[in-house]
């Protein structure tokens, strides 16, 4: 969804992720072995209050416009998967927002996320450089996708879509310099 948040809201995204990751070191690898050189953070909200008690200062509320920008995002991922009117998708237990931070030598390989940490569909925002979202069928004989992001657009993937579509998992996100 091309352009799908505004300049100003990308720039509110973009000061509260690095608020967050100010403090940390970019790891070498991750536990799972599909990603190098990296910084990762959550981004909870006032909405995920259930999982998360605000309070300490290394994780203060996000500001209202990064809030807005989420909250709309989820919005359109609840009408879009969920076959829904509502604009408030209230009854879905989201889990907290993640940023991940790539250096210019880091890699995000091959991998299908674990439910337990990301859920039924997984959701994304290209904030300051454009992706390369590779996708390879679940069944073999399907066909494999590429998926150009522009900066500021959003994707996602329903990992269980309707019967007679195909299933996706994502293989590598790459930056595009």
């Amino acid at each position: 969804y091309e352009n799908f948040i505004s300049e100003e809201e990308g720039k509110a995204l973009v000061g509260d992720v690095l608020a967050r990751m100010r403090r940390k070191r970019f790891e070498h690898g991750h536990w799972d072995a599909v990603i190098t050189e990296y910084k990762e953070v959550e981004i909870p909200i006032p909405s995920d209050s259930q999982m998360f008690q605000f309070g300490s200062s290394s994780q203060t509320v996000p500001s209202p416009e990064s809030c807005a920008a989420i909250e709309r995002v989820r919005r359109h991922i609840y009408q879009m998967h969920f076959h829904d009117d509502s604009e408030s998708g209230s009854d879905v237990d989201w889990l907290p927002c993640h940023a991940i931070h790539l250096k210019k030598d880091g890699h995000l390989t091959a991998h299908v996320d674990s439910i337990k940490f990301s859920g039924d569909i997984v959701a994304g925002i290209s904030l300051l450089s454009s992706s390369i979202m590779r996708l390879k069928p679940a069944s073999p004989g399907e066909l494999a996708q590429a998926n150009y992001t522009e900066g500021l657009s959003i994707y996602d993937i329903n990992r269980y879509p309707e019967e007679n579509s195909p299933k996706l998992h994502a293989v590598a996100m790459e930056k595009v310099w």
